[in-house]
């Protein structure tokens, strides 16, 4: 089944992607004047009661999850903790695979707050506990950590204006290259709908960036919406979140600005069940990202898409 919880930031669904995402979880839910949600996954090999590995690279073999929601006239508060367990490969020998299993803790919060005609949206969330970068590579200890915040303010019935900032703590290059390195303090926002924030061209946290530099995000997005037509613009300023290496001096710290990204979309409802969207996106790269990622900051950065949503209605249980 999909998770998706608060804005997706830390469980959310990929609906673009050929295999989507899913969990085989096991799932209770009280829902009342309060909700909570637990839930446990499992996942191995194959059917066995004993050596029960699970060899799928970046995948959990264990998850736990615990999940509050209340919610009051103006205020929305959520609660967070999952336990996941990544198994790494000790050694093999006759065909018997000695495994351990390295676990994880996120925990935090996210509130919403309406004051018209202002929303506050906030969020803080912690990562402990041991991270597992490669099947066959030892547990190493976690310490990262999240917080975000955003003021949307509805100028009008068709004009709004978000401004806000992410802070996604990274681990410095100089600590990484050390020989003792022994602390990962790179947050991973782990299965949220990452294409949903830091920019649509998809440059952080989309299948890339995990246990790098972290990233600071504080940008600026403006929306309209009138009758069937919508369109707006986000404009991004992108830095790491910890040390960089210049490229031209090992021993000196690089400039930690990481570039900037303008995303622009337009759409318009065709029917009350057909969407017909446009956009365009251009980075702006600077010489730390391309030291980072490879490229140039002089070749063009840019990308156009179009879609088409249909969603028809089979079955409608309400009747």
């Amino acid at each position: 089944m999909e998770l998706v919880y608060d804005d997706a930031r830390i469980l959310g669904n990929v609906d673009w992607a050929q295999q989507g995402r899913s969990h085989d979880i096991a799932l209770l839910k009280y829902e009342g004047k309060f909700k909570i949600h637990a839930g446990f996954a499992f996942n191995q090999n194959e059917d066995k009661l004993s050596n029960t590995r699970y060899t799928m690279a970046g995948n959990y073999k264990t998850m736990q999850l615990l999940w509050a929601n209340k919610k009051w006239n103006d205020l929305n508060l959520s609660l967070l903790f999952m336990n996941t367990g990544k198994q790494s490969i000790l050694m093999e020998t006759e065909g018997i695979m000695e495994t351990n299993t390295h676990f994880a803790q996120t925990f935090g919060a996210t509130a919403t707050y309406m004051a018209s005609p202002l929303t506050f949206n906030a969020s803080i969330y912690k990562q402990s506990g041991e991270e597992v970068t490669s099947l066959n590579a030892p547990g190493i200890a976690l310490d990262a950590i999240m917080a975000a915040f955003s003021v949307r303010w509805a100028v009008n019935e068709t004009f709004s204006l978000t401004p806000g900032f992410e802070h996604l703590s990274g681990t410095s290059q100089f600590d990484a290259s050390a020989h003792d390195f022994n602390k990962i303090r790179s947050f991973n926002p782990l299965f949220g709908t990452n294409h949903k924030f830091n920019g649509n061209m998809d440059y952080y946290y989309v299948g890339n960036h995990i246990n790098s530099v972290g990233l600071q995000d504080l940008y600026l997005k403006a929306n309209y919406a009138k009758d069937r037509l919508s369109a707006g613009a986000d404009l991004h300023f992108f830095s790491a979140a910890a040390d960089l290496i210049s490229s031209t001096n090992a021993g000196e710290k690089g400039d930690e600005n990481l570039g900037q990204e303008l995303d622009l979309y337009i759409g318009y409802k065709l029917a009350s069940n057909v969407t017909l969207t446009a956009g365009y996106s251009q980075y702006f790269a600077t010489e730390s990202i391309v030291n980072l990622r490879g490229g140039s900051n002089d070749a063009t950065s840019n990308w156009a898409w179009i879609s088409l949503t249909f969603k028809p209605q089979f079955l409608n249980t309400g009747k």
